[in-house]
């Protein structure tokens, strides 16, 4: 019988959910017609009011503007979006929604909430105060023991620096994720934040897709991580723009210029970004493997980043362990080149240090002040299958200048006749380069990569921006907010475009969350207490 009453309940629910939509709500400061009841006639005026109005799966619609308020959302798993006209179409690009800070926290703190951003320009956090006195974190965004899902939004100028708590311990100065199940970060320009560590991105949980972001210009004071800080079981970062960040500049040491990821534990894997001109105050100033943790590093292009006068090394990348605990990496299929200190001890391209193990296959290192590697004897490094300007014993390696197509105009693609087409590891993949491609992959970032030259050495699938970010990254991020070179690229109907084909694959699993939640709900709704003692007696 009581299987039988499941059975029914269970039939019941999911009438529910087919025929029972989400609320939706609706926002515009300049409302001036009296009452303000969340609805398309009579918007709510604060996104705060809509906020609380709303329960977990129900949308919120905020028309453009700007929203001086420290938003919280807690235990709600709801959708909210800017960019709407005052008659409700959607067009980020042209009708920007600033939700600008209030001072004393962040923009927005998310508790225990699966909720979704989108679409809004985020500036003016000084920090979330929920984990204090350990720290100000997130500027823009904090959010504790939820998955959220943070897209297409403008995350700019914010500042958690401090002098009580020391700057050091604050995190994450455009978006902070603590203790997260699955975090999403698709398609955000964050640029011009300051913090400790994690100056733009800082994520520590179980696992997160960073993917499609510009990440620009953002100073951390600290010494960790400059544009990212990555403290995740399984982090997939990918197709990223990583460029101009900072880390221990006043300091005079610092770790991680575009990126770090640390601990024990802890993974990422690190495909088709484009890391150059981050800066780091040590070494590291590209990507930083640190303290334990685990990399799988492929497809990357990585240049020009840069040290301090003297510094010890650029080391584009640097791999390290700690508490007598090496850290691992592999990478292939990467170009690592002109990452330069002229007076570096040790070596611009690549450092291994720490009990720390690194292999190297298909990849090409130069420019790097012809000292393209180094290891300290407690590391182990094996390179296979590589161009480097130095010489370095290992099968399948070559040291002949790689022949890119134009490398003052930042295009790495292989011209004709380079030395480093069809000379990989002959037992890789190839199949993801345009046929004919000699059956055989290539060594460097666009060898095994649909975005390879023809073989006839045209380049016509090349572009001078790279088509790093799996199809200009830049235009997905311009729903309006500010100027900078982040923001800049197509109007509403490319961006839309990019977002389709970056999002579509999130749908199946956005929805199932969205049925869940309304699952949940109408069997709190039509159970009640009789539910909870049914499941007692199972």
């Amino acid at each position: 019988m009581i299987r039988a009453r499941c059975s029914c309940a269970l039939g019941a629910l999911l009438a529910a959910v087919a025929s029972a939509p989400a609320a939706e709500y609706f926002v515009d400061d300049s409302n001036i017609s009296g009452a303000a009841l969340g609805t398309r006639q009579s918007p709510f005026r604060s996104v705060q009011a809509a906020i609380d109005a709303a329960s977990s799966a129900d949308q919120i619609h905020v028309a453009a503007g700007t929203y001086v308020e420290n938003l919280r959302i807690e235990g709600k798993a709801i959708f909210l979006d800017g960019g709407y006209s005052g008659d409700w179409v959607r067009d980020p690009a042209a009708n920007t929604t600033t939700l600008s800070g209030a001072g004393g926290n962040a923009v927005i703190n998310l508790i225990d909430a699966d909720a979704t951003i989108d679409g809004f320009r985020i500036t003016g956090g000084t920090g979330s105060i929920e984990e204090l006195p350990y720290g100000y974190h997130g500027g823009g965004i904090y959010s504790r023991d939820g998955s959220p899902t943070i897209s297409n939004n403008i995350i700019e100028g914010n500042d958690i620096r401090s002098d009580d708590p020391p700057s050091d311990y604050n995190l994450g100065g455009g978006v902070h994720v603590s203790n997260a199940a699955t975090a999403t970060i698709v398609n955000n320009v964050v640029r011009g934040n300051y913090a400790g560590r994690g100056a733009g991105i800082s994520v520590l949980g179980q696992a997160a897709l960073i993917q499609g972001n510009t990440i620009e210009n953002n100073v951390a004071v600290g010494d960790h991580g400059g544009g990212m800080y990555i403290g995740v079981v399984d982090a997939r970062v990918t197709q990223n723009i990583i460029r101009g960040n900072e880390v221990g500049r006043n300091l005079g040491y610092g770790w991680g210029g575009g990126l770090i990821v640390f601990n024990s534990g802890n993974s990422a894997e690190l495909s088709f970004n484009e890391v150059y001109e981050n800066f780091a105050a040590a070494y590291g100033a590209g990507e930083f493997i640190d303290e334990g943790a685990e990399a799988d590093i492929h497809h990357e292009l990585i240049y020009r980043n840069v040290s301090k006068d003297g510094c010890e090394a650029v080391s584009a990348i640097s791999v390290d362990g700690g508490d007598g605990v090496g850290s691992r990496a592999t990478i292939s299929h990467c170009t690592v080149v002109g990452n330069v200190c002229e007076t570096a001890i040790r070596g611009n391209g690549l450092q291994v240090e720490g009990q720390s193990e690194v292999s190297v296959t298909n990849s090409i290192f130069w420019n790097n002040g012809g000292d393209d590697f180094a290891i300290d004897n407690t590391s182990t490094l094996s390179v296979t299958y590589t161009c480097s300007q130095e010489s370095f014993a290992g099968t399948g390696n070559i040291s002949a200048e790689p022949l890119f197509i134009d490398e003052a105009a930042d295009d790495y693609h292989l011209a004709a006749g380079s030395p480093c087409i069809d000379a990989g590891d002959p037992a890789s993949p190839f199949d993801n380069e345009p046929a004919p491609n000699g059956g055989r992959a290539d060594m460097g970032r666009y060898g095994n990569a649909t975005d390879a030259p023809p073989p006839d050495g045209s380049n016509d699938n090349a572009s001078n921006e790279n088509d790093n970010a799996g199809g200009a990254n830049e235009n997905a991020n311009n729903n309006g907010g500010g100027t900078g070179s982040g923001g800049g690229g197509g109007g509403g109907g490319a961006r839309r475009g990019v977002l389709c084909g970056a999002l579509g694959p999130m749908m199946p699993a956005m929805l199932l969350s969205i049925s869940l939640i309304r699952v949940r709900r109408a069997w709190r709704r039509q159970s009640g207490s009789a539910g909870r003692h049914t499941a007692q007696a199972e």
